[in-house]
């Protein structure tokens, strides 16, 4: 699946491959920020799992911005979860 939808959860190998994947950020259109920080809604949230559910005792990695942001989703992760992003596209 290239690009990857910006919100939902993936199986690596039926779902996606793996490999470098780069969102332009956030698919919010408005942003709520409270002391010059942005809330967790207006930003884009991703993370991978050693695991394939989202058991998030089992995170290898995670990342949030509003920005433009990468993920690498190497053949030992399990599963990718996006929330809120633009869709992924895949880099390498």
């Amino acid at each position: 699946m290239n690009p990857i939808p910006g919100n939902g959860f993936f199986l690596v190998g039926p779902d996606i491959a793996p490999g470098l994947f780069h969102t332009d950020g956030t698919a919010s259109t408005w942003g709520v920020w409270i002391n010059n920080v942005p809330t967790e809604d207006s930003m884009c949230l991703w993370f991978t799992y050693s695991t394939p559910d989202a058991n998030k005792d089992n995170v290898v990695e995670t990342n949030i911005s509003v920005g433009p942001m990468y993920a690498n989703i190497n053949s030992t992760v399990k599963a990718f979860e996006s929330r809120n992003c633009q869709p992924w596209t895949r880099v390498t």
